[in-house]
């Protein structure tokens, strides 16, 4: 009996220590740091409509965040973990982790860690509403915070992370999809790398002009005032001659 007890205890203890380093992930990259602010990418508003008139918006924020666990090179198995969703502001949100959906404001999930495909569990949070006044509502939800925890079921203490979100930053989040030559990808727009001065237009896909500036050199473009779609951009200057889409 003692021997079985402390074959169990062994197992038990292998278990808890293959929790080596628990990663929140946005967007399919690790967070760095205890805060996340997520961008206005993630909101999807479908009209609820009949012919040309608008009723009101149909709300979903969906970030994509997900979380991995490191169980250690030389390690292979399975680990337990519990998830901890609270919602901070009162908000009442939705995560769907390890299977069942679950709506409120303090949510606890069981998540299954199994090597080699499931060391990383998308966490399907979500903020569902309805609004008959869309900007009015983008205001209220960038109060939306969210305080995400995960643990090692059996040393919750010793192995766990946390991470706070705001699930509406209202910030754009911007990726150049096509001919990305002068133009990266930046938190909350663009930068640019101009080998000189250059005009650049951006339109939507009506062809409308939505945006236009006159830039040199290097630097950043704030997306904060632009819609989320997809965009045509133009840079013409001297020695500068591009073209391709932007996706806010």
């Amino acid at each position: 009996m003692k021997k079985l007890y402390f074959l169990l205890a062994s197992l038990l203890a292998f278990s808890a220590a293959q929790a080596q380093t628990f990663t929140f992930n946005y967007n399919d990259k690790a967070v760095e740091g205890t805060t996340l602010e997520c961008n206005e990418s993630d909101l999807q508003a479908t009209p609820d409509a009949v012919g040309d008139q608008i009723f009101g918006y149909e709300i979903k924020l969906a970030p994509h965040i997900s979380v991995s666990v490191d169980l250690g090179d030389e390690i292979e198995g399975a680990l337990d973990a519990d998830l901890n969703v609270k919602s901070l502001n009162g908000h009442t949100v939705q995560c769907c982790a390890g299977g069942q959906c679950t709506s409120g404001t303090d949510i606890t999930k069981r998540i299954n860690f199994i090597e080699p495909d499931g060391l990383t569990v998308n966490l399907d949070l979500e903020y569902l509403d309805y609004t008959e006044d869309l900007d009015a509502l983008k205001e209220e939800m960038k109060n939306i915070k969210v305080e995400l925890t995960i643990a090692d079921v059996f040393e919750p203490e010793k192995y766990n992370k946390s991470l706070t979100v705001y699930m509406y930053g209202g910030k754009a989040g911007v990726s150049v999809i096509e001919n990305n030559k002068y133009f990266r990808t930046a938190q909350g727009g663009f930068s640019y790398d101009l080998p000189s001065e250059a005009v650049v237009t951006l339109y939507n896909t009506a062809g409308v002009v939505c945006a236009k500036y006159t830039l040199s050199g290097s630097g950043f473009l704030s997306a904060d005032e632009l819609p989320a779609g997809i965009y045509v951009f133009t840079a013409e200057g001297e020695g500068v001659c591009e073209s391709g889409k932007v996706a806010i």
